[in-house]
């Protein structure tokens, strides 16, 4: 039976693989880095991967009244910039590193609001958890963590800057919802980032340390001209990633694998080794010499 395998995290075991899924009929990578860890981590033939991106339901941008409306709601004076970050309360979402990284901003920028959404939803990360919430707190007024939003379209609205400090993110769902709500996006160079993120078109990237991501932070916030242009962009990026584009992926894949019509490994010239190469060689010579000697 043709055997699919949907990879969505690059956290696996490379003995667990290989024993229970290292020889399937396909393998499904959810962006450019999956692809990456299944081809080059993992050892399975470039062949037998496809590349689906996941699909996203995008929500829309908001009009100038329901932004107004999202602020006032939530809080916020219009002069306030706010930087939005969710996701799940786990190490590697590396809240921690946004938290140290705004401290740069707070002191330049007064009027910057800082929001964490997010919680422990596996039940396994509470001390994790328990620092992100008690950084928020020694941040002051203008910082909160407000736990596991269901519906994230208000803070969407009412946002000037998403930020994504993930380190190794196989996708980025919520990125991609972001710029779809038309928020630019500051994040690490980790993972998919730079394909779900076009840099210096919807966001800017930063590299692997929380200073850099500080001054990625306080450019944007600085720099008004530029979150309008970046937050121009991010919903025409963002519309690659639909779920209409996923389903007709996965459903043409389903069809190539039930009609067999799969690509075929590349034919490869088998290279000598270097010892059979020195016998072979060694033979033509003796031939060579006895040729010369009749």
């Amino acid at each position: 039976m043709p055997t699919l395998l949907h990879l969505r995290d690059s956290i696996v075991p490379k003995i667990a693989f290989s024993s229970l899924a290292g020889n399937l009929t396909a393998y499904v990578a959810i962006s450019d880095y999956m692809q990456s860890v299944l081809s080059d981590y993992l050892s399975v033939p470039g062949h037998k991967i496809f590349r689906i991106n996941n699909g996203v339901h995008m929500p829309s941008p908001p009009s100038a009244e329901e932004r107004r409306k999202a602020r006032k709601n939530l809080g916020y004076e219009p002069d306030e910039i706010a930087f939005l970050s969710a996701s799940a309360f786990v190490p590697w979402k590396n809240q921690r590193s946004f938290l140290d990284a705004y401290k740069t901003v707070k002191n330049k920028i007064p009027n910057s609001r800082i929001v964490i959404c997010g919680d422990d939803i596996s039940g396994e990360n509470s001390n994790v958890a328990s620092r992100i919430n008690s950084g928020v707190r020694g941040l002051g007024d203008l910082a909160e963590a407000p736990g596991y939003v269901e519906d994230l379209t208000p803070y969407f609205h009412a946002a000037d800057v998403f930020v994504h400090p993930a380190i190794g993110e196989p996708f980025g769902r919520v990125v991609v919802e972001a710029q779809a709500a038309g928020l630019p996006v500051v994040c690490y160079r980790s993972g998919s980032m730079e394909q779900v993120v076009a840099e210096g078109e919807t966001g800017l990237i930063a590299e692997l340390e929380a200073k850099k991501l500080g001054e990625k932070l306080l450019q944007i916030a600085k720099d008004e001209e530029l979150r309008a242009r970046l937050a121009s962009n991010a919903p025409r990026h963002a519309a690659q990633f639909s779920v209409e584009k996923c389903v007709q992926g996965i459903y043409d894949l389903y069809g190539k694998m039930v009609s067999g019509d799969l690509p075929q490994p590349e034919k490869k010239q088998k290279k000598p080794t270097p010892q059979k190469e020195l016998l072979r060689q060694r033979q033509l010579r003796d031939r060579k010499r006895k040729e010369t000697t009749q």
